[in-house]
């Protein structure tokens, strides 16, 4: 059931209809369980309530199959008013970002050049940004762009990686000498049995082996999970004594994109 619901959410998410629909019915038929609201004020609110019972937060701009030149440009408008808003508010809240929301696929010179704009951005305000890994078919493309972009931003940005992909675990041993802030997650995609793991038990494997790996070099490491499900956090946690620093209070917030596009995320880091 979970994988049928997962594939219909991801297939709702790409249609234009499904989601203008969701924007507009989502949060009354309960969406508004994972989502802070349908504009940067209401979420900004939804985030500082957390903040006050000491929760930190992480607020994402839906809508990452964008179509045209115009729609990248709007949401990366979007990411820097979030920012502000961020700042001005006061919020402890970092900010969430898709490639593909940002021209990945429409057009890759300029969704690098927005994420500097971003990133740039970001370093003034003082405000983390973190890459949302995505499908497989976007993968590498996400690790490489990071990479170039680590090296000018540095503590600035993090990513996000899935372990129920085969090559996470080289992806990470590429990273790690750079220490960069990464978010562990199972994976959410539905992908083939050519470059994921199948079974559920393989990848929560991989998933406690991607971190204590990756915090056995001192690095830092956050922790996703779905709601509901156990946290992954007490299987490291006596596995080895090792120096553990995780998101433990961390959020997510998901806004639903202005410009008529947007899917609902449920990941919470736990």
């Amino acid at each position: 059931m979970e994988s049928i619901l997962r594939n219909l959410l991801i297939f709702l998410s790409k249609n234009r209809l499904a989601k203008r629909l969701a924007e507009k019915f989502g949060l009354r038929l309960g969406a508004d369980r994972f989502v802070a609201g349908l504009t940067i004020e209401t979420a900004i609110e939804a985030a500082l309530r957390l903040n006050r019972s000491g929760i930190e937060a992480t607020l994402d701009h839906l809508g990452e199959f964008v179509q045209t030149e115009r729609e990248v440009i709007q949401s990366a408008k979007s990411c820097i008013a979030t920012m502000e808003a961020i700042k001005s508010a006061g919020v402890q809240s970092y900010l969430s970002v898709k490639l593909t929301q940002l021209g990945l696929d429409v057009d890759p010179i300029l969704c690098e050049r927005l994420m500097h704009r971003i990133l740039q951005c970001a370093q003034e305000l003082n405000v983390f940004v973190r890459i949302d890994m995505e499908d497989y078919a976007h993968n590498q493309a996400t690790i490489d762009l990071f990479k170039q972009l680590l090296m000018k931003y540095g503590e600035t940005i993090g990513l996000v990686l899935q372990a129920y992909l085969y090559k996470t675990l080289t992806d990470l041993s590429g990273l790690t000498p750079f220490s960069p802030n990464i978010r562990f997650v199972k994976g959410a995609y539905k992908e083939s049995k050519s470059v994921a793991f199948a079974n559920k038990s393989d990848v929560d494997r991989n998933l406690v082996n991607l971190i204590e790996t990756y915090l056995a070099n001192g690095n830092y490491a956050a922790i996703g999970r779905t709601p509901g499900q156990p946290c992954i956090c007490s299987k490291i946690a006596v596995s080895q004594v090792i120096p553990l620093r995780f998101d433990g209070s961390t959020i997510c917030l998901i806004s639903v994109s202005t410009i008529r596009g947007g899917d609902f995320d449920d990941r919470v880091s736990q």
